[in-house]
């Protein structure tokens, strides 16, 4: 937990695999260190070139009748109603944004965050435009998302405001997300990048410091942006992952269809960090938890998954990072969110935690990538019983005990009373992201480009 914490990677101070990322904005969808893992992928700036496995994952097919957040990004997006509709509530963007009454809405959330010390001071709430057309050019061949259909109205990058930031008044990027909606080739893209233009110019926003927000090196040399799909948790229509449409316990799926154009990590140096990753979160809650207790912690549950990370001069991710090692643990950040945190393994392993060797989700698509790639599906199970096991050892670590003296009653005193229901389960949020971590940002220019074109979070049947 804090920036003791490695996610099964190791690392020192400053390292990106110490550091979880602050998201107050977009209801407890966080950060959290980065993982590996197999899988195939074409090559690309900085990472690794992997050939894709023979045995190429059968993907199944999604259910129907069922109620879930399905996004798919199609023609229908030209639409704002229909968007809406398809996400759950009205689109809001912006960056830095800690707007409680624009960020915990249901919809669409467009979320940049940096820091500002070109300003002199942390704006928050800032605006977006469209951005300069010569830059966009470079964002969109790095992103790999087709742009057939993506209007200047469809295209986002951060500005610097008129006022409070006098020397950067009309800076923009270089982060950007924009939109394609299109019926093939549709997706929504996102690039993260840190370290000096072609003049030599810092960007407007900044990745954290090199001290980290707390003068320690937590949060250090971070930077990222997110999409993330908010829901009504509390309705009656919410949607329950563990739940099929005739109240039968099913597990829960999620998947995901993402991509990678290109990516920069650099040469591997000594003391440098230089890492970029991709992934997806979708977070849980109990709703008889969170109503019935004032301060409703850990009613909530996160699971991250890493899909795609390159880090300087890491070539073995396998040994690195192993592919089937998964952490439970406390974001202290965010109030003790627990998160379920670890990399995608190849289809039909599992994946675990190293204190008792308890199973977390397994995978039924591609594993995790680490080079440049076109669409793949990641595709992630968590069964009820598996969802139970990490409440027990979520209360076990907050107890200081051991698994094997958990008791029910204890469970329940953490968890409320219908911690066994998969009725009081529900989906509070999924979220695509992208974030980098640069040690030496000044100088040193890394990024990301890729696209998320499809997104799934309920039962699996």
């Amino acid at each position: 937990m804090g920036r003791d914490r490695t996610d099964g990677l190791g690392g020192g101070r400053g390292d990106p695999r110490r550091r979880v990322w602050l998201l107050q904005a977009v209801a407890v969808a966080a950060l959290a260190a980065c993982g590996g893992g197999g899988g195939g992928g074409s090559s690309s700036t900085g990472g690794t070139t992997e050939t894709p496995a023979d045995n190429t994952p059968t993907i199944e097919a999604l259910p129907t009748g069922t109620r879930a957040l399905h996004v798919k990004v199609d023609s229908s997006w030209t639409d704002e109603a229909t968007v809406a509709s398809q996400v759950g509530g009205a689109t809001v963007m912006g960056w830095n944004m800690t707007d409680a009454t624009r960020t915990m809405t249901p919809g669409m959330k467009l979320s940049f965050y940096g820091r500002t010390p070109g300003c002199g001071s942390e704006l928050k709430n800032g605006d977006v435009v469209s951005g300069d057309d010569t830059e966009f050019a470079t964002v969109r061949t790095r992103a790999g998302v087709a742009t057939d259909a993506t209007t200047t109205s469809r295209r986002w990058t951060p500005i610097a405001p008129d006022t409070g930031c006098e020397a950067q008044q009309g800076r923009t990027g270089p982060q950007w997300m924009y939109l394609n909606p299109a019926d093939s080739g549709g997706g929504m893209a996102i690039y993260t990048a840190t370290g000096p233009d072609a003049d030599g110019n810092q960007p407007f926003l900044m990745p954290t410091p090199h001290t980290g927000t707390d003068g320690n090196g937590y949060n250090a040399d971070g930077i990222a942006n997110f999409v993330a799909f908010r829901q009504a948790w509390g309705a009656s229509d919410a949607v329950r992952p563990w739940r099929d449409s005739s109240g039968a316990t099913v597990e829960a799926r999620f998947l995901s269809r993402q991509s990678v154009g290109a990516m920069e990590v650099g040469t591997a140096e000594t003391g440098v960090v230089s890492q970029v990753k991709q992934q997806v979160m979708f977070t849980v809650v109990n709703t008889t938890c969170i109503r019935t207790r004032v301060n409703a912690t850990p009613c909530h549950v996160q699971f991250l998954f890493n899909t795609a990370a390159a880090r300087a001069g890491v070539t073995d991710w396998a040994t690195y990072s192993p592919p089937t090692a998964g952490r439970l643990w406390f974001d202290t950040a965010q109030n003790s969110l627990p998160i379920v945190s670890g990399q995608v393994p190849a289809s039909g392993l599992s994946v675990t935690e190293s204190t008792y060797g308890q199973t977390l989700y397994r995978s039924a698509g591609y594993a995790s990538q680490h080079a440049a790639f076109t669409t793949r599906t990641f595709d992630l199970r968590v069964s009820f019983d598996e969802l139970l096991t990490t409440v027990r050892l979520l209360t076990a670590a907050r107890n200081s005990s051991s698994l094997s003296a958990v008791t029910d009653a204890q469970v329940t005193e953490m968890w409320g009373a219908d911690w066994q229901d998969t009725d009081k389960w529900t989906l509070i949020s999924a979220t695509f992201g992208q974030e980098i971590h640069n040690s030496q940002y000044e100088t040193r220019r890394s990024w990301i480009g890729g696209g998320l074109s499809e997104l799934y979070a309920g039962p699996a049947k």
